[in-house]
């Protein structure tokens, strides 16, 4: 045997080996994506979980985000303010009424205010459980290579969110949920 013939025996198995390996991705790949589209039906399915049915106009109280400890939001809830404009399905535009503020917020982050004079009904004040649609990136600020897990990843300044709130996301996993960014 040769140099030459250990050299194509190499490459050959590196060749086999390349497609094995492109075969295993592509069904962990279907797998996850299978998986999550079980998830989101069955998420979309719990009573309570629809789209909040904010309009311009409507009086809410928005949540204030203050610190993140063992993966848990510390808030407080904050208002009172009003609905000025609808930017998406699940992100608006709120004004505090007290100091005037114009911000944004996702629907999740938002729950309908009322006291005596604005004559809303009690089951208004519910929490609007909003959890069936993502998060808008604003931006990218970093990416490194994590060799833990052996994946590129990318801290990602969410809309409507807190510095404090920025997080690191797979890079594949953003480039499936949020092609056009990239």
């Amino acid at each position: 045997m040769t140099i030459d013939d250990l050299r194509s025996s190499r490459n050959d198995d590196m060749t086999a080996m390349a497609t094995a390996l492109d075969k295993i991705h592509a069904t962990v790949l279907d797998a996850s994506t299978r998986k999550r589209q079980i998830n989101r039906e069955r998420r979309s399915k719990k009573k309570g979980a629809e789209m909040a049915q904010f309009d311009v106009g409507d009086f809410v109280l928005y949540m204030n985000v203050w610190s993140i400890s063992h993966s848990k939001l510390s808030v407080t809830w904050r208002g009172r303010a009003q609905v000025v404009k609808i930017a998406s399905d699940w992100i608006f535009e709120i004004q505090n009424l007290v100091t005037g503020v114009v911000g944004e917020a996702y629907s999740s982050r938002l729950k309908f205010f009322a006291d005596d004079a604005l004559d809303v009904t009690e089951e208004l004040l519910c929490h609007i459980a909003h959890k069936a649609n993502g998060h808008v990136v604003d931006q990218f600020l970093d990416c490194c290579y994590n060799d833990r897990l052996t994946a590129f990843e990318v801290c990602v300044r969410w809309r409507c969110q807190q510095e404090i709130e920025d997080s690191w996301e797979p890079a594949a996993k953003l480039l499936e949920d949020v092609p056009t960014a990239f």
